[in-house]
Formats: structure tokens, sequence, C-alpha cells
């Protein structure tokens, strides 16, 4: 079954999010993400949403305010009529959260390409998708190279 054939199951039983971290089209990312340092998936997370976040990762902010923003990206959603701009606030929550556990690192493409989906219209919905997948492989090669030349600051917590 393609991404797109399994995307249009879901999405006729009623669900919110259109891909499943289980799912047979996601499973190399998550394969890759996990034989990654969890330092080079907070940089490949946080550089996809690009946020405050990055302040807990860094040691200079208390997680209070991580999960406040987070949170707040979560409750942005409830206000949003278009459902991809609903996938597209949890997407954002997901990426944050990846600093508190690397279980949170497919929640961004999870929502990110549910949100793609429902973007697409009548256009190829397999190629769209396959790029999508193929810019969160590039961004998380780039983040392990990152890694390596990173000069800043490391939460003690992100060190483990």
């Amino acid at each position: 079954m393609t991404a797109a054939e399994d995307m249009r199951r879901r999405r006729r039983r009623g669900n919110t999010i259109l891909f499943s971290k289980d799912g047979e089209y996601l499973i190399p990312l998550s394969d890759y993400l996990n034989t990654m340092d969890r330092r080079a998936v907070v940089i490949w997370a946080l550089g996809l949403a690009d946020d405050a976040a990055w302040l807990w990762a860094g040691g200079r902010e208390k997680m209070s305010l991580a999960r406040r923003f987070i949170l707040d990206c979560h409750a942005a959603a409830h206000d949003m009529i278009d459902p991809a701009d609903v996938a597209l606030c949890h997407a954002i929550g997901q990426a944050c959260s990846v600093v508190h556990t690397t279980k949170h690192a497919l929640g961004f493409p999870l929502y990110d390409l549910t949100a793609t989906a429902l973007s697409a219209g009548d256009c190829d919905i397999d190629k769209l998708l396959d790029a999508k997948l193929s810019l969160y492989f590039d961004r998380a090669v780039a983040a392990v190279r990152a890694l390596a030349s990173y000069q800043g600051d490391w939460a003690p917590f992100m060190n483990k």
C-alpha cells in the first residue's frame, strides 16, 4: 500500500492524523532517527520548528517556559478552522517536545505530512509526500553533521 493509499484509508475512517508512526512509510525515517545521538535529533526537530525550545535545550531556560510554549502550540490548534492549520500547530508542538524525549521525533512528520496531504488538492500526492520524506532525511543527516561542529551549550540533561 502506498503512503497516499494509506492516507486516504485513514481519512475515510475519520482519523485526524493521516499517517502512523508505525506505518511502513515512516519506518526508514524512524530507524534512522533511532541511530542518531539525542542531541542531533533535537537539532533536527528544532530546525524543523525553529522556536523557543532552543533555550530549554541549551540550559538557558527552565522546562516550564518550553512546556507553556508547547501547550500553547497545541491549544492554538483548537482555534483553527482549517484541518491543515490544526495539523501544523500540532507539528510544531511535537517538534519542540523532542527536547523532552526523542519519542516525539516522529510527531512533526506525522502532523506535517497530514497538513501536506490535506492541502494537496489534485496534485500527485505520492510525489509530494516523497519530497517531504526526503526533506526530513536530508535535515536529519545535516543535523548529525551540525552536532559534530555545534559550539552552543547544552543543558546538563541533554548530555545523557
